[in-house]
């Protein structure tokens, strides 16, 4: 029971303060953090060439951090064309994961994408088969095969 209670709680605290924000570049805060974040995932953890990391649809996307109270815990990018939201950089940091956060910026960025009303569509890849069952909870399917920079990715689709 006490069990039980402590889960409402924390499910409870989880969604009253956490945000999902765009970043704008007008805002260092936000921006500097989202890079930081960006770095430390996909240069260090991923260990991606810089050069394949960053690129000019970065210019042309929606960048957005999540934020746990005043703390920023996640980044996603979200690239709209042609009735398809492309996520790419769906992070939730380390010492975040596997709590429940990366549930609630999936949920916000759907959210985010179904009212901005510009997208029918939500696109995205992974190179990590462990992530399959994470995204297909959303309503995901795999869609195919495609490569990034010659690492093969499971292209998934979800209709809104």
């Amino acid at each position: 029971m006490i069990t039980v209670l402590l889960y409402i709680i924390v499910e409870l605290k989880i969604k009253l303060v956490l945000l999902l924000k765009p970043v704008y570049f007008y805002n260092l805060v936000y921006l500097i953090t989202y890079l930081i974040i960006r770095c430390r995932v996909y240069l260090g953890e991923y260990q991606r060439k810089i050069k394949e990391e960053y690129s000019m649809i970065d210019i042309k996307a929606n960048h957005y951090v999540f934020i746990d109270g005043k703390q920023i815990i996640g980044i996603v990018r979200i690239m709209y064309e042609n009735g398809i939201a492309d996520l790419a950089r769906v992070t939730v940091i380390k010492e975040y994961r596997n709590q429940g956060y990366g549930r609630e910026l999936m949920k916000r960025v759907i959210n985010e994408v179904r009212n901005s009303r510009k997208a029918e569509i939500i696109r995205l890849s992974i190179s990590d088969k462990a992530m399959l069952d994470f995204y297909q909870q959303f309503g995901f399917k795999e869609n195919g095969e495609v490569y990034f920079h010659n690492i093969p990715s499971i292209s998934m689709i979800k209709i809104l």
